[in-house]
């Protein structure tokens, strides 16, 4: 069994005037991103995949940190960068199957797109908030067999839930 999780990247700056691409993450979305990778920190990742945009590998260093994972080791892609839904599902389908436990950064529309489709009887719908989390559970040991038949939507975290004082 695998596990992917679908990280939408954390809450950017439209202060400075750069490119989409090299937009950084503003105060929230550093808070946001340090406090959602907490919630993982008990987890063992063997694999992250990022947009090489700058808001993504941001976002991913974060939850590398708390991972304990060498951030020397994130892949960066382009190909992650506005990515459809198509690609998405590509990069998937493409991991090595050494790999159990694979984070993705990414951005919407695709990924929201992409979880959706993932979803079955309503269970996500809308778009995922920046710093949102979904993880999918994936019942083969072959990532090329990566589908909706083949895999379950487990948990779904978003900063305004579950970061929210009780």
């Amino acid at each position: 069994m695998k596990n992917i999780y679908l990280v939408r990247h954390a809450k950017s700056s439209w202060e400075f005037e750069l490119s989409d691409f090299d937009r950084p993450l503003n105060e929230r979305g550093h808070s946001d991103a340090k406090a959602m990778a907490q919630l993982f920190g008990h987890l063992k990742a063997d694999f992250f995949i990022t947009s090489s945009a700058q808001r993504t590998i941001s976002t991913a260093h974060y939850f590398a940190h708390e991972l304990q994972f060498n951030e020397n080791l994130i892949k960066k892609t382009k190909d992650l960068y506005l990515a459809s839904k198509i690609e998405i599902l590509n990069q998937i389908q493409n991991l090595d199957n050494q790999y159990n436990t694979v984070f993705l950064f990414g951005h919407n529309p695709g990924i929201s797109d992409f979880t959706f489709d993932l979803a079955e009887n309503g269970d996500f719908i809308g778009e995922m908030p920046t710093c949102s989390v979904i993880h999918l559970e994936f019942k083969e040991n072959d990532w090329k067999k990566f589908s909706k038949k083949t895999t379950t939507l487990k948990q779904k975290w978003c900063p305004k839930k579950d970061l929210s004082p009780a």
